[in-house]
């Protein structure tokens, strides 16, 4: 469940420096799950595979990302 705990967290300390973040629900530890507020607009994951390769390695980050 320590990953659960970490995303709260890092949720709640960007939101506290003015990120701004999507609500977070629930998180439940029986099924190990978070639920979030929807957000309209674009899939990060689109955005990030419309961009440039990355300037640090010269990749896409379609070969960085899992894409199953």
């Amino acid at each position: 469940m320590s990953w659960l705990l970490q995303e709260a967290r890092t949720l709640a300390k960007a939101r506290k420096l003015g990120v701004a973040t999507p609500a977070l629900y629930a998180l439940d530890s029986v099924t190990r799950s978070l639920t979030f507020e929807f957000v309209e607009g674009p899939l990060v994951k689109d955005i990030l595979l419309q961009s440039t390769p990355l300037p640090s390695s010269g990749m896409n980050v379609s070969s960085i990302i899992d894409l199953s």
